[in-house]
């Protein structure tokens, strides 16, 4: 920030960001350690980079306020109240959506340059890959999915009857009150996973319109044998990022989805 920024900004109280630090609102939330970790403007590598940072932050509270859900998730699956499980499942997929909303706003607000610009000066090796928050989410969901098979063999559920469960029609025999519990468990454990799996493709979209690389872009198929792949900040090509993209938190969630298809005859079925 110029010296004339900077002194015009100190003439007018109104323009800087005021907090006591002693309210009891403050000393409750810890805005004041909070608002501490932001980079001090005078260190802004340029007027993008506070964006950035807050945009990456955001992320992070919300997957360490998801890793402790889920941590609950598991006491609860193991204790046997299922009907818990799923509830607090549903508050993980309403977190889910911070992260979704922060990238979002970095991929519709931050220019490509100011991007470029900041990508050129941060720390070397700066990269997402060491996220603290998308590290744990990922070892911890492995434990959760682990608690909800070891439930549903305990309760003598079958995995494939939960899609059945979710869409029976109305009137319908009602399942035991251990496989409702259940079922909507498997349903919470379906919207976290989407909603992780949206976020990662909204920061694919994200790194395609800052560093570029995206697949189909060129006029013809030998363009697109002469794809440029951009690298991370560890000199990885992006289309390491483009499988990770498609890797889910539960895979074998996703497998009996792939399961009830073939089951009920693929592409070729048809309703009675």
């Amino acid at each position: 920030m110029s010296t004339i920024t900077r002194s015009w900004i100190d003439q007018d109280p109104a323009l800087t960001f005021q907090y006591e630090g002693t309210s009891g609102y403050e000393m409750e939330t810890r805005v004041p350690m909070a608002l501490a970790a932001l980079i001090p403007e005078s260190e802004l590598l340029n007027p993008d980079h506070r964006l950035f940072q807050v945009s990456h932050l955001i992320p992070e509270l919300a997957w360490c306020q998801m890793h402790f859900e889920f941590r609950r998730v598991i006491a609860e699956l193991q204790n046997g109240d299922y009907v818990l499980a799923g509830r607090l499942l549903q508050r993980v997929a309403e977190l889910a959506d911070l992260p979704v909303v922060a990238t979002r706003i970095l991929l519709r607000a931050l220019p490509q340059y100011g991007m470029l610009d900041l990508r050129s000066k941060v720390t070397a090796n700066a990269s997402g890959l060491d996220s603290p928050g998308g590290k744990n989410l990922r070892i911890i969901s492995a434990a959760v999915w682990r608690s909800f098979e070891a439930a549903t063999q305990r309760e003598g559920v079958d995995l494939a009857s939960f899609a059945e469960n979710v869409a029976r029609p109305v009137g319908q025999l009602r399942p035991r009150a251990e496989e409702t519990g259940l079922t909507t468990v498997y349903e919470g454990l379906y919207n976290v996973d989407s909603k992780y799996t949206e976020w990662r493709q909204v920061h694919l979209r994200l790194v395609w319109a800052h560093l570029g690389g995206l697949p189909n872009a060129g006029a013809d198929e030998q363009q697109e044998e002469r794809r440029e792949i951009p690298a991370s900040m560890r000199g990885r090509p992006i289309t390491d990022l483009e499988r990770m993209t498609e890797r889910p938190l539960f895979p074998k969630l996703w497998n009996i989805i792939n399961s009830n298809f073939k089951r009920m005859g693929g592409a070729s079925y048809q309703p009675s």
